[in-house]
Formats: C-alpha cells, sequence, structure tokens
C-alpha cells in the first residue's frame, strides 16, 4: 500500500511539472514574448522534462528543414526534408525513437562536423491544423529513451508547433486594402 501511495505522489509530482512547462511555454506567447526567446523556452524547458542533453528545433522554411535552436551550435543546420531522422519524421509525420543512432540508417549527423556524439534521438513532428511545421528533437538521453518519453514528448512538441503556428501568424503582413 505504501508502495502504491508513493507511486502515485511520485505521478503528480511528474504530471504537474509537465503541466508547469506546457503553461509556462504558452503564456509567454500570450505574453507577446519574441520569437527566438519563446523557442529558447521551449527547447529548455523540453530538455529538463526528457533529460536530454540537447534540443534541436528545425522549421519548414523554403523547402528545406532549418534549425531555429541547435543548443551547443553556433550555425544554423540545414537539411532536406527526407534527410535524417528529422527528415523522416517530418516526411512520415510519426515519433521515432532510435538508442543507437550510429547504427541507424535514417540517422544524418551534422553535430559530428561539431565533435559532438550523438547516440540516441528522440523526434517529433510539429504540425498544427494540419500544416506541417518542422520537428522537434531530443538528443542523447543517459538511460536512452523509451515509449515512456513519448507522452510527455508529444505534449511538448503539439504545444510548440500551436505557438509556433500562432506566431508566425500574427507576424505575417496584413493583406488589408
Amino acid at each position: 500500500m505504501r508502495f502504491k501511495i508513493e507511486e502515485l505522489i511520485s505521478n503528480l509530482q511528474k504530471f504537474a511539472t509537465e503541466t508547469e512547462a506546457l503553461f509556462e511555454i504558452a503564456f509567454a506567447e500570450v505574453c507577446g514574448k519574441n520569437f527566438s526567446t519563446l523557442v529558447e523556452l521551449a527547447a529548455q524547458k523540453t530538455q529538463k522534462l526528457i533529460g536530454a542533453e540537447r534540443i534541436t528545433l528545425f522549421l519548414n522554411k523554403k523547402e528545406k528543414l532549418r534549425s531555429v535552436i541547435a543548443q551547443g551550435l553556433n550555425e544554423e543546420s540545414v537539411l532536406e526534408k527526407n534527410q535524417g531522422i528529422a527528415g523522416f519524421v517530418f516526411e512520415t509525420q510519426k515519433v521515432y525513437f532510435t538508442n543507437d543512432a550510429s547504427q541507424d540508417p535514417r540517422h544524418f549527423s551534422i553535430a559530428t562536423k561539431y565533435g559532438y556524439e550523438v547516440k540516441n534521438i528522440l523526434a517529433c513532428p510539429l504540425s498544427y491544423k494540419g500544416k506541417k511545421i518542422g520537428v522537434i528533437e531530443a538528443i542523447n538521453k543517459k538511460s536512452g529513451f523509451s515509449d515512456k518519453d513519448i507522452p510527455v514528448f508529444e505534449k511538448i512538441a503539439n504545444t510548440v508547433a500551436a505557438v509556433i503556428y500562432r506566431e508566425t501568424v500574427r507576424n505575417q503582413p496584413s493583406n488589408s486594402k
């Protein structure tokens, strides 16, 4: 009985932490934070919740996937829409993870040119109202990724996608005459 109560308390604490992170991301958008602040906050919250070393956020721009957040890298990474795990996830619109990136035929490592070893990846599509927005990747979780990571990662991805979509719509020039 005691173990069940401890497990329940642990699950409630985890749920509260997840909910708080999702709220902070959505609230930052409502408060009018700029785009770079929003995506950086989303990356930080995601990194903490998932327990990954890094987060990369690719957006669909000009027929390519372009990184707007690549923690630890100082320049934009650009992929074809079908290249790498990010491209695979973008095309299929399905969550994917591997715990042995070096052996995964889909893996295309940009990070190796910077001397960073990618061991495992969890990637989730970013889409909103049927529009493909991009892909979010969590990289290098010490214990590796599992199916248990997917629900919270999808919640984060859905929140991030909605925020990015609304921010994009808000910043488009109006068509007023």
